[in-house]
This record gives C-alpha cells, sequence and structure tokens, in this order.
C-alpha cells in the first residue's frame, strides 16, 4: 500500500469524525485523488472490510482485528528487499537530496539496512555502465539515454496516480493530444525526472540525440511543460516530443494509412504464410490498428517499453508468440519495424491469440453483460478481456472502455470489471490487470449465480461438497466441466500434436539439388502422398498457391513453407520436408528446405508450427539442415528443440 494511502487510512481508523471534507483539508488533496486513494485502499482491505461513507462520515466496516494483522503484515511483505530496491531507485531518481535517515524513516528499516541496499542497486546500475553515487546528493552517471530508458522501464513498478500537474493538463489541452491517464501520467514523472537531470548538469545532446522530430506540430512548445527556469534545447524538445508521440492516446499523431498497410500486411502474412484463419477477423484489423496507432512511433523511435506480461505470454501462449516473433523480424517484410522489441511482439502476439480460436457456438440466454474499463490502455483491457473470456465463457463482454469514456457509454450492462475503482457506479467488481486466485473467486461469486431455469449456484460450495465425499483429482478442469454443464457452453478442444509427432524420419527426404521449385514441392509431398494423409489435388493447389500469390511460402531465408486450405485434399494433419544442398530459385528467392504444412483445421498445426519456427529462425540452424547428410540428424535437432 502506498505511504500516502496508509496515512489516509490509519486517520480513518484513529480518528472517530472524520468526513470527506476533514479529509481533503487535512491532506490537501483533491476530491478525485481521495476518491482514488479510498479505491486503492479498499482493493487492499477488500477481503477484510471497506471504507464507506455513511452519514457523511467516513468510517471503515470490517472485522478491525484482522486488519490491523493485515496492515502489519503488509508492512513486513511490502518492504521486502526487492520492493525496496526498486523503489529506493524511483526516489533517487527524482529526489537524489533524500538522505539516508529520510530512507530509513520512509521505509521502516535500519540506515545499516538502506546502505546494503543502495550498495546492491550499484552493482545492478554497473553492469548497464550506470555509476550511482554521492556527492552531496545522489548521481546517476553514463550515456543519458541509457539512464532514462532505465527510468522509464521502472516507471512500470511505480505506484500510478492521477495527473494534477497544470503544466501537464495545460499542454495535453491546448494541442488536443487527448493523452490517456496512464499517459499523462507517464509524461508527467519523465518531465519531473528530466528537471531532475538538467538541474544536475545532465543535458542531452546531438551525440546522444540527432532526431530532431520537427514533424510533430507541438515541437516548439515542449518548454511549455516546464518551470521558466529551465532551459531546454533543441535536442530535449526532440526527445520529449518523440516520447509524447509514443503514448497512449484519444487522438494519435500518426499517419493512418501506414498503419492499416501494417495491419493488412501482419493478417496476410498470417493467414496465407502460416494457414492461421483469422475469427471475426474486422474485429482484429481494427484492434490491431488501435494497438499500432500508440506503438508505432513507440517502435520506430525504439522508446522502451516495460511488458509485464512478456514472460507469461512467452509461456502460456509461445505458440503464436514464436510464430508471430518470425514474421515480424522478417525486416525486408516489415522495414517500418525494424528493431521492435520481444515486449512489443508479445502484445501483438496476443492480439492474434484472441482471434485465431473459435469461441463458444452455443452460450446461455441468460449470460450476464459486463463492460470492462482499465485505465492501463487498450492492450492491458484486451489481455483482461482474453482471460475473462477463458474463464468465464458465459459472461457476454458488450466492450471495453477507458475511465474517461465511462460516462459516454450508452449499451446495457449488468457489471463493470475494473482495474481502480470507480466512485458513482453500482456493481464494479475491481481485480489487476492480469487476475489472481482471488479475482477470479470475487468473479465466480458476484457474477456466476443463476443456470437457465433461474437455479442460484455456488461454484466454491457445490467444490466443498464434492470433495467432502469423494477425491478430486482435478478441481480447476472439474470446475471447467460443471461451468460447461450448467451454462451449456460447447467449447471445442483441440488436440495440437508436436512437430516431433508430425515430422517423423520417414517423412524427411534429403537430395542434392532439383531443376525448379515445382518439382522441389512435389518431392517434399511423396512421403505423405504415400502415407495417404494428402491427395494429388492438394499438391496441385500448393503449386498453383505459388504461381498466383508470389513466393509468400518463403517465412526466412532459404526456407518455405507450402500448403493450401484443409478443402484441397488434405486428409489427415501431416508435416513432411525436402532438404537440398543446392537451393532451387523460388520465383527469385533461393530456398532449400521445403517443409510442407497439411493442416486439417485453423489451429492444430500451431504448437509443431511454433516449433519449426524456432528452430528455421536461428540462422546456424538453418546451416545445420542445409548440412544434415541424414534424417536422423535432422529429428535430432527437432527433439533437443522440443524438449528444451
Amino acid at each position: 500500500m502506498k505511504k500516502r494511502n496508509e496515512k489516509i487510512l490509519y486517520q480513518i481508523l484513529n480518528k472517530e469524525e472524520n468526513t470527506l471534507h476533514s479529509l481533503l483539508e487535512y491532506f490537501n488533496i483533491s476530491k478525485r485523488t481521495l476518491y482514488y486513494s479510498i479505491g486503492e485502499i479498499n482493493d487492499f482491505i477488500k477481503e477484510i472490510g471497506e471504507i464507506k461513507t455513511i452519514n457523511r462520515k467516513v468510517i471503515f466496516i470490517g472485522d478491525i482485528e484482522k486488519l490491523k494483522k493485515k496492515l502489519e503484515y503488509s508492512n513486513e511483505i511490502y518492504f521486502d528487499a526487492s520492493k525496496r530496491r526498486i523503489e529506493l531507485l524511483n526516489i533517487i531518481f527524482i529526489n537524489p537530496q533524500i538522505t539516508i535517515e529520510e530512507m530509513s524513516e520512509k521505509f521502516l528499516v535500519s540506515k545499516n539496512t538502506i546502505v546494503n541496499d543502495i550498495s546492491f542497486i550499484k552493482k545492478i546500475l554497473k553492469k548497464r555502465n550506470i555509476i550511482l553515487y554521492y556527492k552531496g546528493e545522489y548521481i546517476l552517471d553514463g550515456n543519458e539515454i541509457d539512464i532514462r530508458e532505465l527510468f522509464l522501464k521502472n516507471l512500470e513498478n511505480k505506484q500510478f496516480n492521477i495527473v494534477e500537474n497544470k503544466h501537464i493538463l495545460d499542454f495535453d489541452k491546448v494541442f488536443q493530444l487527448e493523452l490517456t491517464d496512464i499517459s499523462l501520467f507517464y509524461l508527467e514523472n519523465l518531465i519531473n525526472f528530466i528537471h531532475t537531470r538538467i538541474e544536475q548538469g545532465y543535458i542531452l545532446n546531438k551525440y546522444n540525440f540527432v532526431n530532431e522530430a520537427k514533424e510533430f506540430f507541438y515541437f516548439d512548445y515542449i518548454h511549455e511543460l516546464f518551470a521558466k527556469d529551465i532551459n531546454i534545447n533543441i535536442y530535449e524538445r526532440a526527445y520529449i516530443t518523440t516520447y509524447i508521440s509514443s503514448l497512449s492516446s484519444l487522438k494519435p499523431i500518426i499517419d493512418e494509412q501506414k498503419i492499416i498497410d501494417i495491419v493488412s500486411k501482419l493478417i496476410s502474412q498470417f493467414k496465407n504464410q502460416v494457414s492461421i484463419n483469422i475469427e471475426e477477423e474486422e474485429k482484429l484489423r481494427n484492434n490491431l490498428k488501435s494497438h499500432f496507432k500508440s506503438s508505432y512511433n513507440r517502435i520506430r523511435f525504439q522508446i522502451p517499453i516495460v511488458n509485464p506480461l512478456l514472460e507469461e505470454i512467452k509461456e502460456k501462449y509461445s505458440d503464436i508468440f514464436k510464430i508471430t516473433k518470425l514474421i515480424i523480424e522478417n525486416i525486408k517484410g516489415f522495414p517500418e519495424l525494424s528493431g521492435i522489441r520481444e515486449e512489443e511482439i508479445a502484445y501483438i502476439s496476443m492480439y492474434f491469440g484472441i482471434y485465431f480460436k473459435k469461441k463458444p457456438e452455443s452460450l446461455n440466454r441468460n449470460m450476464k453483460k459486463v463492460l470492462i474499463v482499465c485505465h492501463k490502455g487498450a492492450v492491458f483491457s484486451k489481455i483482461l478481456e482474453k482471460q475473462i473470456e477463458e474463464k468465464f465463457p458465459y459472461i457476454d463482454i458488450v466492450a471495453t472502455t477507458p475511465i474517461k469514456d465511462i460516462d459516454n457509454y450508452q449499451g446495457d450492462f449488468d457489471y463493470i470489471i475494473s482495474t481502480v475503482s470507480l466512485k458513482g457506479y453500482e456493481n464494479v467488481i475491481v481485480v489487476n490487470p492480469i487476475l489472481s486466485n482471488y479475482d477470479i473467486h470475487l468473479l465466480y461469486e458476484k457474477i456466476m449465480e443463476y443456470d437457465a431455469q433461474g437455479i442460484r449456484i455456488d461454484i466454491k460450495s457445490l467444490l466443498d461438497v464434492i470433495k467432502k465425499y469423494s477425491t478430486v483429482h482435478n478441481e480447476k478442469l472439474l470446475e471447467r466441466e460443471i461451468l460447461q454443464k450448467f451454462y451449456k457452453v460447447n467449447k471445442k478442444e483441440f488436440v495440437q500434436p508436436m512437430l516431433k509427432e508430425l515430422l517423423t524420419e520417414d517423412r524427411i527426404v534429403l537430395k542434392d539439388s532439383l531443376d525448379n521449385w515445382e518439382d522441389a514441392i512435389k518431392i517434399a509431398s511423396e512421403p505423405l502422398l504415400n502415407q495417404k494423409t494428402i491427395t494429388d489435388e492438394y499438391v496441385d493447389a500448393m503449386i498453383d498457391s505459388v504461381k498466383e500469390h508470389g513466393p509468400y511460402i518463403v517465412l526466412t531465408d532459404y526456407f518455405a513453407l507450402p500448403h493450401a486450405r484443409p478443402e484441397s485434399g488434405v486428409k489427415d494433419m501431416s508435416m513432411s520436408m525436402l532438404i537440398l544442398k543446392e537451393p532451387v530459385d523460388l520465383l527469385g528467392k533461393p530456398v532449400n528446405i521445403f517443409t510442407v504444412l497439411a493442416s486439417i483445421d485453423n489451429s492444430s498445426h500451431i504448437k509443431a508450427l511454433a516449433s519449426l519456427t524456432e528452430i528455421v529462425g536461428d540462422k546456424d540452424n538453418i546451416e545445420k539442415l542445409k548440412s544434415s547428410n541424414s534424417s536422423k540428424e535432422v529429428i535430432k535437432m527437432i527433439n533437443k528443440e522440443e524438449e528444451e
């Protein structure tokens, strides 16, 4: 819990006559800030009680003893070493004059602990070629762009606050940028940091930053964001201008046609290169457009982004992530996205993950209608929506909206699922952007109430009864099946075989050379024709498709993935591979490796294809495949990839 929220909570607990007015006066904050603080406090204590206004008095309703224990415990875990060090660095960024004594008092630890923490921070920074030392105040020395990148990445760990800075708000209003709440928060923090750096004598110059970014109409007015005594040179203006252009906005400054072209090309690559059909393609197209409107300039100017879901996406959605990465990192196909970071690729892969899977065909008519509100922008809204769709298939998500637009939403809804507390709305369920176990149980409790006959169901109680009289081996699976029975959800479970199950030794052909690419596709297809998993018509369809659409099957240098539509002659899902010592020309592209993909549906081949793209995405692996002397060597490489 933030320090200010902690103080507000203690004031409410320790003083009997608290009103909203007295709290506003005592803490000298705006009404909006107080409402958000109380909302955050209620999020923190939600399983114990709640802060409420009754007869104009602000009071705590709940179990006071449990609350006291939680507050004692929270001080221990909230200020643990890793979190404390992150917060310490945030403080040093903005307030380099802070003393050991002040830090000790703030974090409720000894001065010796703070000294050890700062020593640890110094070691971590040194690995980034950034030196931290004390000379009357804390100084960060190193490449200024690297220092600012570190600051921006660390912002993700900083507690969100509503921006009240007049310079920031006026700038947003005058230039009609319509930055989102989280963008204003990031901008305010960056301006404060740059202000501190300039006061310390660390100013950007032509050696740090060469892009003057004069294409943006507010370039000459960046100094308006600072106090008048701060001198902002042309390089600082360029840096801040490009950063603002990368922020999420309701009115992004971007060449929309460029975004449309990138999105169209991406969707086309997914559909054609890797044989993935897209459900609700228009929705995917619109969502990707919205995403790139905020991310394109961020990618273009190499502005860092922290994706807290990166490792989770790489683990849980690894197949789609690998395929997306291979497609986007093909610079010949997407020169505009050169240098794109994995954090950005993870976000994009989530959109494709959302729309390539089929949704339930039959849902209960009495589904609860839910409006999703997320303060962190469209990407996090979409990720939250995806989690809710997967875990609660009987919920009808009517829309997602930022906080700013909630008052303008005209549709019907039964509940709001929000990442922050909302004043003035009923049936608001506050959850984290990545659902915790508590969030999931809360949603079950609040929303999962009726089946088709109107019978009230408490899933937790039902499971408790079942476990009382039987042994449950897989509680999550049982819970899902109960939901499917009550809510009549028919979700088809797809079997996704691994690459080593499809690309077996008897399906790998090695040859020295061939005369043309048509023969290469025919020879690569022979193992599957012999095993009757495809027909001759399918081979013809693959060749005709290349003649019609060009060398789209070349996914990366020296590697091609011939394929066609399942209805063109696929009898069973299968793959085969031809490896040539000498490359064959495929409409201007040299290819040594042809892997035939015969897919029976939209998604069964994803896991195998992801492993294959991981292999061929590495240039060393391509060379090893080209020089293979036996199919056993190829199988060994495949097994190694899938074991890792």
